[in-house]
């Protein structure tokens, strides 16, 4: 991608690191291999206080989540993985796979006290109770603020959406075609 013209945001660094994940949109050349950004956003996906850890294989929880590394996995702040401890804050940078494990990209060891920050599949959603789970955490969110609000719309299923008259997708009818729902939800 060509990022020149592009807004850069990241919201836990001052600037673009090397093994951080990015969400790029943008558009992207027919032969699909180069493309022109017009926003980056780089966030962790992950930060907290390390609860496992173990050296075989390179692994570590934080908030209840599993995370693995390989050699390509860019640690700053530390010399190595294995100068990592329990109790030590990171935030990591990573995939999150089907089982809501995160393969880091990156983890940056943390000098000081941090605000959490947990990235992962929502499950057993209670409504009621205003509660959700991501991996073994229960999250309470009723009384967190949601950007742009809250509304009684709910995504819509893509079962019908090929008969779907009123021509705009999604909870809030930002997509203008099934295509831009399934790429940028």
């Amino acid at each position: 991608y060509d990022t020149q013209t592009a807004a850069i945001t990241t919201s836990d660094s001052p600037s673009l690191q090397l093994g951080m994940t990015v969400e790029v949109t943008g558009t992207v050349q027919a032969g699909l291999t180069t493309g022109t950004a017009t926003s980056v956003v780089a966030a962790a996906d992950l930060r907290g206080t390390i609860d496992t850890l173990s050296l075989a294989p390179d692994q570590l929880t934080v908030l209840g989540t599993t995370v693995s590394t390989d050699s390509q996995t860019v640690v700053d702040g530390a010399a190595a993985f294995a100068n990592l401890q329990v109790g030590d804050r990171v935030q990591v940078y990573g995939l999150v796979d089907a089982t809501g494990s995160v393969r880091a990209t990156r983890i940056e060891l943390l000098p000081g006290a941090t605000t959490p920050v947990l990235s992962g599949q929502i499950q057993n959603l209670n409504t009621g109770a205003t509660t959700f789970q991501i991996g073994t955490l229960t999250v309470q969110y009723g009384t967190a603020t949601f950007a742009g609000g809250l509304t009684a719309r709910h995504a819509m299923g893509l079962v019908d959406a090929r008969f779907y008259a009123r021509g705009r997708f999604f909870w809030d009818e930002r997509a203008p075609t099934l295509e831009a729902q399934v790429l940028h939800p």
